[in-house]
């Protein structure tokens, strides 16, 4: 998917003004990336689902970088050279907040996977967590292209399973 449509009042949304309450502008600017984020991904599974899976290579660090979601400075931090890195802590915060606005769906979910061990061997593993967060009300926001193929039941060329 190449663009998303959304509302030109989108700023005015009960679901912003919470999100813009709690967090301000960059939890706004937050949103919108998430939304570019989840538009980029759109329809590389055959289901054409607004799903992300935090799984490697796509880690909550990787999102949180995606996004925007820096650490703050520590001013009074002499070791502190200035140089923002992406916060987890702070993506969850975020997360939540999108999720009690209605953005979002956020959860941790089990099931059989594989992940690395600490010197990057693949180990699989039958019980496996892994964070999914479902974009709401997405649908509607698919540019038509994309809209003809779901309906037809098709996923983009890059639609393969892995």
């Amino acid at each position: 998917m190449l663009w998303f449509k959304h509302h030109s009042n989108f700023r005015n949304s009960p679901q912003i003004k919470l999100i813009q309450s709690r967090l301000g502008c960059e939890g706004v600017a937050a949103v919108y990336r998430l939304y570019e984020v989840m538009t980029e991904h759109f329809g590389r599974t055959v289901r054409n689902e607004p799903v992300l899976t935090l799984s490697s290579p796509y880690s909550e660090w990787w999102l949180a970088e995606e996004l925007y979601v820096y650490n703050d400075r520590d001013e009074d931090n002499q070791y502190d050279n200035g140089a923002p890195e992406p916060d987890v802590k702070k993506l969850r915060k975020f997360l939540a907040i999108f999720q009690q606005a209605g953005i979002i769906v956020y959860r941790v979910e089990k099931g059989p996977g594989a992940t690395t061990d600490g010197e990057g061997a693949v180990v699989v593993k039958k019980d496996l967590s892994f964070t999914t967060i479902r974009l709401l009300n997405f649908a509607g926001q698919v540019d038509e292209y994309n809209q003809k193929k779901a309906r037809k039941g098709l996923g983009t060329p890059d639609a393969i399973e892995t």
